[in-house]
């Protein structure tokens, strides 16, 4: 009986036709692994008032407060692992025809069926751009104010005359933090544009806008978004974390630091010189660094010590799917999951990948690099700059098969469809019946699960108004990549 077979993969083809008659047909993909990247993009949004008047504030003021907007991105990042050479000549596929469909990535997704052509789940968590204000401490100077009337003297001196006495004068020297000219001259515009834009979306909203309105609109957000990105410090994971299973099955690599980004460009010192009453006000401070003034700041700036990435796979999931650390086979098991040589099969093989949750959160204090600090919850400034969001991990799953020869399949149409990471979707097989009648429940089953991911693609989007599409969020991770190396 003519038998044939369905399956949908996120898989990349390398290679499927024999250069000459002889040669072994085979239809070449890959399993998948992921590695979690994430980044933090951190924006100056107030500067603090300049020196001289920060001289005569009290500590908390308005004035000497400089606040920032963090926008955190976590991503699953797919790269091909491990080579399938499935056997296209025998068992069930003598004689058969297989069909492929591949996107524009190459990913493949389907032997029968339409794709999403995102070639990848959407996995990121975005925490809202808002200000984290930050009160700067600053002392004012102590004792300003006028000189005191001139003393006179007990008795009278010489011929009855009194002479003044001179009184000594105090100075005292302190050093204040200020935004550079031009970081204030940016932020200056950036508010002027944002008015305007305002301005022009209502005419637009208003239907009293012509061409010219439409394209100086245009103009206006595009200057927002060039300022915005001046004002913009990106710090990224570098070369991201690949969880992976060690010798005795305990999973590695899941945590990992984000270097503090270099905000002190934005920022300079500036003495303030002034006449106080008494000497014990007369102190002249020694210049500090920007990194010192920015660390005394209260309430503390997140980012200022880096940040801190952890990935926490499901425990039960992983030992069921993958190799449980206590199973006496737990050694071999791992061993065999590491295996990344080529795999030449006759049957179909897949991968159960372990979702797991990724959490991002500034350090509290100086944290080594190979320490994990943990986040500090009554830290109320840091949830701007925190995120979190989920993953799924295929590298850690056990190997799985679908069987597609032998008697048990003799007479049978085989079909199976997989999701971006490798999961399965749907597994199955039909006695007795025609390959186009499980090609056409394939067919159902795909455009099903694209509904249910479109969906939850569509919700996803909702919250990330900035993204036009799933790619866009990798690219803003390796664009922040490229801006860190």
């Amino acid at each position: 009986m003519m038998r044939s077979f369905s399956a949908a993969l996120s898989l990349i083809l390398l290679g499927s036709f024999p250069a000459h008659a002889r040669d072994p047909v085979t239809i070449d993909y890959v399993l998948p692994g992921v590695t979690v990247t994430a980044g933090v993009a951190q924006r100056i949004t107030k500067c603090p008032t300049s020196a001289e008047a920060q001289a005569g504030l009290a500590t908390g003021a308005e004035g000497l407060r400089v606040e920032f907007a963090y926008k955190v991105a976590i991503a699953g990042k797919q790269a091909p692992r491990r080579l399938v050479r499935l056997d296209a000549e025998t068992g069930f596929l003598v004689d058969r025809e297989t069909k492929v469909q591949f996107n524009e990535d190459w990913y493949l997704k389907t032997f029968n069926g339409r794709t999403t052509g995102q070639g990848g789940p959407l996995l990121v968590s975005l925490i809202k751009a808002g200000a984290a204000v930050l009160a700067m401490s600053a002392n004012p100077i102590l004792g300003v104010g006028p000189a005191a009337a001139a003393i006179r003297p007990n008795a009278a001196v010489a011929e009855g005359l009194d002479r003044p006495v001179a009184r000594p004068r105090y100075f005292a020297t302190r050093w204040y933090l200020e935004c550079q000219p031009k970081v204030i001259e940016q932020l200056k515009e950036l508010e002027e544009r944002r008015e305007d834009v305002a301005a022009l979306e209502a005419r637009v909203i208003g239907g009293d806008a012509s061409t010219t309105t439409q394209d100086l609109l245009t103009l206006r957000r595009s200057e927002v978004s060039t300022l915005e990105a001046a004002l913009t410090i990106n710090a990224t994971l570098k070369g991201g974390l690949a969880p992976a299973l060690a010798a005795d099955a305990s999973i590695a690599n899941l945590a990992g630091q984000i270097p503090a980004p270099d905000i002190s460009r934005w920022f300079r010192v500036t003495a303030v010189r002034k006449e106080v009453r008494e000497a014990r006000y007369a102190i002249t401070e020694h210049e500090p660094s920007i990194a010192a003034l920015l660390q005394k700041q209260d309430p503390r700036i997140p980012g200022l010590y880096g940040y801190q990435v952890r990935i926490a796979p499901d425990a039960k999931l992983a030992s069921w799917f993958g190799c449980d650390p206590k199973a006496a086979a737990a050694s071999a098991c791992a061993a065999e999951v590491a295996k990344t040589d080529p795999l030449p099969t006759r049957d179909l093989v897949f991968v159960r990948p372990i979702p797991a949750s990724v959490k991002l959160w500034p350090n509290p204090a100086p944290c080594a690099a190979a320490t994990v600090c943990e986040a500090d919850e009554t830290w109320v400034a840091a949830a701007d700059a925190s995120g979190s969001g989920s993953v799924k991990l295929p590298q850690l799953s056990r190997l799985y098969t679908m069987r597609t020869g032998g008697s048990i399949f003799g007479g049978r149409t085989v079909g199976a469809e997989f999701g971006a990471s490798g999961e399965p979707m749907i597994l199955q097989y039909n006695i007795g019946s025609g390959g186009k009648d499980v090609a056409s429940v394939i067919d159902a089953g795909v455009s099903g699960a694209q509904t249910i991911r479109d969906a939850e693609g569509a919700a996803t989007k909702r919250k990330l108004d900035e993204l036009k599409n799933a790619r866009d969020l990798q690219d803003l991770l390796d664009e922040l990549d490229e801006e860190v190396s």
